[in-house]
């Protein structure tokens, strides 16, 4: 797995470039991120960058409602039902 080779810090540093990005392709990295990835971290970093660039898409709503609802660390989960509340 190529992400061993990466440390969190990293992930989250790129889950925060995609959002600053912004387009389409980005969008979908995030989304996978923000439910796929070990690393609290870097879903939440997810969820952040999704809310600011994408958070007026219905997609990326329902994703972070759902993602929050399944988060198992707290903080992370605060911080994601943070991120809906921007989309509002």
């Amino acid at each position: 797995d190529w992400s061993s080779d990466v440390c969190s810090s990293d992930l989250r540093n790129a889950a925060i470039v995609l959002g600053n990005i912004g387009d389409s392709s980005s969008q979908g990295v995030l989304l996978r991120a923000l439910s796929f990835d070990p690393d609290a971290l870097v879903r939440e970093a997810a969820g952040r960058s999704l809310a600011r660039a994408f958070g007026e898409d219905v997609e990326t709503q329902r994703a972070l409602e759902e993602a929050s609802s399944a988060e198992q660390d707290a903080r992370v989960q605060r911080e994601l039902r943070a991120a809906r509340e921007l989309c509002d």
